[in-house]
């Protein structure tokens, strides 16, 4: 249909997108594991940028949220870099990077399922072939270098179990390390001015 010059546009239209609410890993689809991932690192990396902001509490906190810590320029890695040195604990850091590096291996990696393939011989010519799907399988690179495969639904199961603990442990590590900068800044003396 033709437009008439100064017709009123259509408004665009907008649907809601709602979030997954399956209750079991298993109904996910490969999809949307690496959607529910990506998602979950999200969430992980806007949390950390808050606990920095926080812990910094810079003059202009929009900008230093939304520019500074944006992950364009402050990479997840940076951050647990950033994080360590607010004082977390070792342990938690660890967790944080098993976390991105599960993280990578869904976001890098081309998933599907695995099939094992048999075939029988008879004087050099196939007798028979017999396929059998060996399940969703995710090949990722070890810290050794070295490609091996994992379950996916086990690897996205070690996924949100990291996720859990991470979010726990970090908001009581959080809690520690701001209680003692308030103790640190209460006994702190003042330089005398002359």
């Amino acid at each position: 249909m033709a437009k008439i010059e100064g017709e009123e546009k259509e408004p665009e239209k907008f649907h809601e997108i709602y979030r997954n609410k399956k209750n079991n890993i298993e109904d996910y689809n490969l999809e949307e594991i690496v959607g529910a991932v990506v998602d979950r690192q999200n969430q992980m990396e806007e949390k950390i940028s808050t606990y920095i902001a926080n812990y910094i509490n810079p003059s202009d906190r929009a900008f230093f949220t939304s520019i500074i810590m944006n992950s364009s320029i402050t990479s997840f890695g940076a951050k647990v870099k950033i994080l360590s040195n607010m004082g977390v604990d070792k342990k938690l850091i660890e967790k944080l990077r098993m976390f991105l590096s599960i993280r990578n291996g869904f976001g890098h990696s081309v998933l599907g399922n695995q099939m094992k393939m048999t075939m029988t011989t008879k004087k050099g010519k196939a007798t028979s072939v017999n396929t059998e799907i060996q399940g969703s399988k995710i090949m990722v690179m070890n810290s050794s270098g070295k490609l091996v495969s994992k379950n996916t639904i086990e690897y996205f199961k070690k996924y949100i179990e990291l996720h859990n603990e991470i979010n726990n442990e970090l908001k009581k590590e959080i809690g520690r390390i701001k209680n003692e900068n308030i103790v640190e800044t209460l006994t702190r003396k003042k330089p005398k001015i002359e």
